[in-house]
């Protein structure tokens, strides 16, 4: 869960408050800031579909390969890229030859991103957009009960730890732009 930490602070540039803190509130006009906002979270989720599919890709890649003594490499990235986005690769490219999670020590373990994707927006939606982003009571519980411990804690009780409760999938669902705000 390594990713989770980074990737709960990147939704927080969508809410329109900080949004107009980041362009400058006071040089765009109420209605401009709004429209600027939307745009924003609209181009966000435009493609959402397939850049999740494309984790998914990687991921389901990552496992197949480290699933068998050896592999077809070509032939097994085509299959699933076919299956899982619907597209072909490039004829005469190797993207395995350039995936370097493959054998950098992550073997099996891609997947991994989607999952802080996951814990990510939880711990997001869930305290941080809830409580108030600056909230310093809900800065202080993520600095004790994340960041603090390292990896001295598992990954999950520190989760746990911190949103008092088991994450669960609504919040990802939410932020791809795929289910209202109102079911959190």
């Amino acid at each position: 869960i390594p990713c989770v930490p980074w990737q709960s602070q990147t939704s927080g540039q969508y809410q329109r408050r900080v949004h107009g803190k980041c362009v400058g509130a006071t040089k765009l006009g109420n209605q401009s800031l709004t429209i600027s906002w939307k745009k924003l979270v609209k181009a966000k989720n435009a493609n959402a579909g397939i850049l999740n599919k494309r984790q998914l890709l990687f991921g389901i890649f990552d496992q197949k390969l480290h699933s068998g003594p050896e592999a077809d490499t070509l032939a097994l990235l085509k299959k699933c890229s076919e299956e899982i986005c619907k597209l072909t690769p490039t004829p005469g490219t190797n993207f395995c030859g350039s995936f370097g999670h493959l054998a950098g020590g992550y073997d099996a373990a891609y997947y991994g991103y989607m999952w802080s994707e996951v814990f990510a927006a939880d711990m997001f939606y869930s305290r941080f957009k809830k409580e108030g982003l600056l909230n310093p009571e809900t800065g202080a519980s993520y600095r004790e009960h994340i960041l603090s411990n390292g990896g001295s804690v598992d990954g999950d009780e520190m989760l746990r730890r911190f949103l008092g409760r088991d994450p669960t999938m609504e919040a990802f669902l939410v932020d791809k732009g795929l289910q209202s705000e109102a079911k959190l």
